[in-house]
């Protein structure tokens, strides 16, 4: 789930939130051409996309963890993070 919102946020932000001005050929920001908006978009989705990353290979290595106290707090952390 945190993959697919991930992909949705930065992808759409990098399709269509930066276009050229008639007058200029520089990219701006559609939303209302503060460019803190779209870094912000560009920013949470490029985190998402790192942490899914992560949760991934922690996933991949979830049962060659041997504690259980070190697995509960695997859990509780992906959780927490989604």
């Amino acid at each position: 789930l945190l993959q697919i919102f991930s992909i949705i946020v930065f992808g759409s932000i990098i399709n269509e939130g930066y276009v050229n001005s008639e007058k200029s050929p520089i990219l701006r920001c559609i939303y209302n051409g503060h460019e803190g908006a779209c870094n912000y978009g560009v920013a949470i989705g490029l985190i998402a996309f790192l942490a899914c990353c992560f949760f991934l290979v922690v996933d991949l290595y979830f049962q060659q963890i041997s504690s259980v106290k070190d697995r509960k707090r695997v859990v509780l952390l992906d959780l927490g993070f989604s």
